[in-house]
């Protein structure tokens, strides 16, 4: 993250996904995770539509994960999110 007001919205956005009862969509998880610094994947089939988007973080390519972006996202996918931000050394 690269500015104070960044880092600001991201943790407001992360306690408010964090909520307990709190219903986030898929499209929440995966901006939160592209402002610490993933990256979505390209379409492996453009003429699918899309059921999931990929997110890797380059600098750490072993922490990635798909997020599905039809309906609400349940609580495993945005813990899962939130375990893979706090495995990031500058979290």
């Amino acid at each position: 993250m690269s500015t104070n007001g960044q880092r600001g919205a991201a943790l407001a956005l992360l306690a408010d996904l964090s909520r307990p009862g709190r219903v986030a969509a898929g499209h929440e998880v995966v901006r939160l995770l592209e402002i610490w610094g993933f990256v979505q994947g390209s379409r492996l089939d453009p003429q699918d539509p899309e059921q999931a988007i990929f997110c890797i973080n380059l600098q750490y390519p072993h922490l990635h994960m798909s997020v599905p972006i039809t309906g609400p996202a349940l609580r495993p996918v945005v813990d899962y999110a939130v375990g893979l931000l706090n495995a990031l050394p500058s979290a």
